[in-house]
């Protein structure tokens, strides 16, 4: 891996893709190993899930085409290390339709 600047970067590239709707570069910003934990924001406890890169961008793109979105978000923590880097993050998502 990287340094954490580079990083945060990367996750900042991420959101500005969804927030465009550029689906082939919010895939670019992923790796072919994918972890997503959406359970603790909704008051559950950790439940970590593999997902395949792919499948995760073809499901945001079916869900979220037809809406105007802005993602802010802040970085929690974040550790890089030879092969992996874990963040995790706050994020604000505010939602209108095209329209």
């Amino acid at each position: 891996m990287t340094d954490s600047y580079d990083i945060e970067l990367l996750i900042a590239d991420f959101f500005r893709a969804f927030d465009a709707h550029d689906w082939v570069g919010m895939r670019l910003t992923l790796a072919d190993e994918l972890k997503i934990d959406y359970s603790t924001p909704r008051g559950g406890t950790p439940k970590p899930l593999s997902v395949n890169p792919d499948s995760f961008v073809r499901q945001r793109r079916n869900s979220m085409d037809s809406l105007d979105m802005t993602h802010g978000f802040q970085m929690k923590s974040l550790s890089v290390d030879e092969s992996t880097a874990r963040a995790t993050c706050d994020y604000a998502l505010e939602r209108t339709s095209h329209g």
